[in-house]
């Protein structure tokens, strides 16, 4: 859990830095800022330390002390929209990613905006400010194209490293993460700037080298005059859950008491350290997900390594990016460069077996073995009732448009944000593109077809809240939506996992989605899920007529 003092240093920065003035000195000086993104991959909204978690997470601690805490921060469901987003600043329907790759329905086959790579039409941020003089780099997932032309080196990186596809194994034997059939390669795509690697060093590991490789990277050029921007695309925590040896028992007997009680213990750890703004009732367990208590002495241990292993994915993240922050203070750059953190989506809590072609090629291909769990070789996923735990004290996980697949705790650190500032303001990856380019003077600033609000005034404590009250934002993916005004969410699922229809939530008071007030205000209903048709429409949304993610059933034990 986080310590008292980080909570009481985090509390004091809202209460009288959120409301005052942060000091602007370092933003008026005439040298351009850098930019540091660090993007985590499947990370529930309750796993870090400052957030009151029990995973050990003291880099990501530190950004939170020296920096502004953003808990209303909102991204996808799901990773490559909210890829697509941040690169560009436009709905993920407008850039290619109405849908993923290979998960179009009928309806969406072939159709404009659900091409499933990143739109060939849309600038992105690296090309804007390489444009504008600024070196740019890529070290991690990229998961937006895998055609020579869609690589990121072709759309504004100066240099890239790392997976083309969503992940692969975190060893150096680039497994992929789905069966190696007709259109999936033995080994998972890497990319080094403009060549396919064939090989991996030995001691590869994902984390550890994405570090290693966008070091260099700024080592190479730490004595260049221009300013630059670079992304630490991590794959980490995705599944396959694996770790280096020594990181694998640092956790162990941690969770032996089972997702029920973790998930209760980290819904009162974030009430307790004031970082949700409202204090309602956490989501009941999934109906699909068994009590923790029905479960056999060995379907527990198995289930407790598992998390155990997640856990210990997150804490090593933490490490390579404390590297990454060490570098910064070692090479004089740390003053002068914003550092940004968030998650992609929610934990993982989909049945992911069911996405391989083959249902029985985790079985047959891989040694799941207690003793070999989360070595190279084996192949685990968090599953729903961790990844529910992850989550809270807020509702669903990854694909799912409810709060815990869509709100992620953002850090961010830099020139003019004053350390243990706190916001509960409504923020959203589209607005990352706007703010970068005002921060750079980059000419293109002021583009009117960016979708997102410049988080500046914020970000300087010029302001308290990003958007108007009347404001909205909106999300679509697999048929399941929802749409933010201020407190009220609609939110609509297919069922098994929703009625089929609009709900209405009251965020300030029920932060996990439990209670439908639709029935209660049918004029506010009325007004949202119009909001929402002309979103749809000006987007060009083309909803399935099923849910159409790769959770096709809830049966997922």
């Amino acid at each position: 859990m986080a310590s008292r003092p980080l909570a009481l240093a985090l509390c004091l920065g809202w209460l009288c830095g959120c409301f005052g003035q942060a000091s602007t000195a370092n933003l008026s000086e005439p040298q351009r800022p850098n930019f540091l993104i660090i993007v985590a991959d499947d990370l529930g909204f309750s796993d870090l330390g400052f957030m009151g978690s029990e995973i050990a997470t003291p880099a990501l601690d530190r950004l939170a002390r020296e920096g502004m805490v953003m808990t209303d921060f909102h991204v996808s469901p799901a990773c490559s929209p909210t890829r697509a987003m941040l690169l560009t600043g436009l709905d993920a329907h407008r850039v290619g990613y109405g849908t993923m790759w290979d998960e179009a329905a009928p309806e969406q086959l072939g159709q404009p905006g659900y091409e499933g790579v990143l739109s060939a039409d849309t600038p992105t941020i690296a090309e804007r400010l390489s444009a504008y003089g600024y070196r740019t780099y890529l070290s991690g997932k990229w998961h937006l194209g895998s055609a020579p032309a869609q690589w990121p080196t072709e759309r504004g990186f100066d240099h890239a490293y790392g997976p083309l596809a969503g992940g692969a194994s975190h060893f150096a034997d680039q497994l992929p993460l789905f069966f190696p059939g007709q259109e999936v390669p033995d080994k998972a795509a890497f990319i080094d700037d403009g060549a396919l690697l064939t090989d991996l060093p030995d001691d590869f590991f994902s984390s550890k080298n994405f570090t290693d490789r966008l070091i260099a990277l700024l080592e190479q050029d730490r004595s260049s005059d221009q300013p630059f921007m670079a992304f630490a695309m991590f794959t980490a925590p995705h599944w396959p859950l694996q770790v280096p040896d020594e990181w694998r028992a640092r956790y162990r007997g941690a969770y032996d008491a089972g997702w029920d009680q973790l998930r209760t213990s980290r819904a009162a750890a974030v009430k307790e350290q004031g970082l949700l703004s409202a204090q309602g009732p956490i989501p009941e367990r999934l109906p699909w997900v068994d009590p923790w208590h029905t479960l056999t002495a060995a379907q527990q241990t198995r289930a407790a390594r598992t998390m155990e292993l997640y856990a210990a994915m997150v804490s090593n993240l933490d490490y390579h990016i404390g590297r990454l922050l060490d570098y910064l203070d070692q090479s004089g750059l740390a003053d002068n460069t914003y550092v940004v953190f968030f998650s992609d989506n929610g934990a993982e809590g989909n049945p992911v077996a069911r996405i391989v072609s083959d249902h029985e090629w985790v079985e047959r291909r891989f040694d799941n073995r207690l003793e070999n769990m989360g070595r190279a070789g084996s192949y685990l996923y968090q599953g729903p009732g961790w990844a529910q735990a992850s989550s809270a004290p807020l509702g669903w996980f990854k694909t799912f448009p409810g709060q815990g697949g869509i709100q992620t705790p953002a850090l961010v650190r830099g020139p003019g944000i004053k350390a243990g500032m706190i916001t509960h303001s409504l923020t959203h990856v589209l607005d990352i593109a706007p703010t970068v380019l005002e921060l750079a003077q980059a000419p293109s600033a002021a583009t009117p077809l960016l979708a997102g609000t410049s988080l500046v005034p914020l970000w300087r404590g010029q302001r308290t809240t990003v958007r108007d009250a009347d404001a909205v934002l909106a999300w679509e993916l697999f048929g399941r939506r929802a749409l933010r005004q201020g407190r009220w969410k609609i939110l609509w699922l297919y069922e098994p996992y929703g009625p089929g229809r609009w709900q209405l939530f009251d965020l300030r008071e029920d932060p996990g989605e439990t209670r439908d007030l639709a029935t209660q205000h049918p004029q506010r209903m009325a007004q949202l899920i119009a909001a929402w048709e002309d979103y749809a429409r000006e987007q060009q949304v083309i909803l399935p007529a099923k849910d159409a993610s790769y959770a096709l059933e809830p049966d997922w034990r």
